[in-house]
């Protein structure tokens, strides 16, 4: 939606204040989060662009591919100071 507009549809809701685990089970706080995934993948499916957070919460729950990956950023970064090591050397040598 644009900005202070209603929006089209309300797909889910999204509770970012953690919640106890069920009564009899241990574990870490979670957060509710409920969606319809049908009507998520219709709008995907139409061309409808999630914000930042919307891009994450639907990569929660397997929808889209998370924006960044933890292993292929360290690897653009190793490529990267690589890259920067052989510019280097070639300023040193002249070229």
């Amino acid at each position: 939606t644009a900005r202070n507009s209603k929006p089209i549809e309300v797909i889910g809701t999204y509770d970012p204040i953690p919640k106890p685990p069920p009564l009899g089970e241990e574990g870490k706080p979670v957060k509710d989060i409920k969606l319809d995934t049908a009507r998520a993948k219709y709008w995907l499916g139409v061309g409808a662009q999630p914000s930042e957070p919307m891009w994450r919460l639907l990569s929660m729950i397997g929808l889209l591919e998370p924006k960044y990956h933890i292993q292929k950023m360290q690897q653009m970064g190793a490529e990267q100071r690589a890259a920067r090591r052989e510019e280097g050397m070639d300023a040193v040598e002249g070229r």
